[in-house]
């Protein structure tokens, strides 16, 4: 779920994949609730900015070149930082990625 803060900035909750394992082990220590189960994660400014954004339809360089007219940043520095951002929030089940469109192996211009 998502929930917009006063300053603007987004708060996600998000529920953890948790190995099979790891799920019996708690429910054997008496572990397992809803709230072990599931995270929050606060975004920044940028970091809300960029999930506005996200849409499916928006490739990451044009996320990147959004965000680099926007706080007026070095273009490098910015795919790093949102390649990392985005990574992250694919690694928590938050997003997930597609390839470009397009016939595999063929070159776009």
């Amino acid at each position: 779920s998502e929930e917009k803060l006063d300053s603007g900035e987004v708060v996600l909750t998000y529920t953890l994949t948790v190995q099979p394992f790891l799920l019996s082990l708690a429910t054997r220590l008496g572990l397992r609730s809803e709230e072990t189960l599931s995270r929050k994660l606060q975004l920044d400014e940028m970091g809300s900015l960029t999930w506005s954004l996200l849409d499916g339809k928006r490739a990451v360089r044009d996320l990147v070149d959004f965000v680099c007219r926007r706080y007026k940043l070095n273009r490098r520095e910015t795919e790093v930082a949102m390649t990392g951002f985005l990574r992250d929030l694919g690694k928590r089940g938050l997003i997930g990625f597609r390839a470009p469109s397009g016939k595999a192996g063929e070159k776009s211009t």
